[in-house]
């Protein structure tokens, strides 16, 4: 998926290429653009690593995820985080592989930025939420995977989960796959409800199918429209 982020108008004339800094290349998952004439993208980066600690190779690769705000205008990074270093590798629920081929280890999928001086990052492969603060790139906190900061309501429990987006009320939307492998009957729309003061998390609502059995092997969104409606894309 590695490539570059084209925006366009509504008449579909080109306006921008937007590209990943410092030797990167942008993902496919996400370009989101902000108010400021930034752009936040994510991009994935292939290490050599010793991964035997993990069960793997001694001469593995794995794949870092990257998070950059880059301004629209002048093409420069504004802001860089990576998952390595602040995401431990046994966080992960995907499997090490035994030989060289690339260890997708965290998967960020979706970058979302909030009101506070933070930024909302879902990583397929850890289940899991992380609320970033962009002054030092620490977690405020984390939701879902194996080190949640909040307990988990009936049917609040995500699983491969993408597009993660803040919403009206401080709900946040999460389209949860549920697959690959299964961990659920069928891909949905969540909309979640943290609760800061009590840590806790409570599902508010979910969105299936009404007619298929669904079950999304990978990527899907989870979009908000006019009226209450919302869009499913598996």
């Amino acid at each position: 998926g590695q490539g570059e982020d084209v925006i366009y108008d509504s008449s579909y004339k080109p306006l921008a290429h937007v590209r990943a800094g410092n030797g990167y290349k942008a993902d496919l998952h996400e370009i989101r653009l902000t108010q400021q004439g930034t752009a936040w993208i994510d991009s994935f980066d292939p290490i050599d690593m010793n991964l035997s600690s993990m069960h793997g190779s001694s001469k593995g690769v794995l794949t870092d995820s990257v998070v950059q705000e880059i301004d629209v205008k002048t093409g420069l990074v504004m802001w860089e985080w990576h998952a390595l270093g602040h995401i431990p590798l046994h966080d992960s629920y995907n499997a090490v592989p035994a030989t060289s081929f690339p260890w997708d280890y965290i998967h960020v999928n979706s970058v979302d930025p909030g009101p506070s001086n933070d930024v909302l990052l879902s990583a397929r492969n850890s289940w899991a939420l992380y609320d970033v603060d962009i002054r030092t790139g620490a977690f405020n906190w984390q939701l879902g995977g194996r080190h949640s900061s909040f307990k988990l309501g009936p049917g609040a429990k995500t699983y491969w989960q993408h597009d993660a987006e803040w919403q009206p009320g401080g709900l946040i939307s999460v389209f949860d796959n549920g697959s690959t492998p299964p961990k659920e009957k069928q891909s949905r729309g969540v909309l979640l409800k943290p609760n800061f003061a009590a840590k806790t998390v409570a599902l508010a609502k979910a969105f299936v199918n009404p007619t298929k059995t669904l079950l999304a092997a990978a990527q899907g969104n989870t979009l908000g429209l006019p009226e209450g409606k919302w869009l499913m894309g598996y």
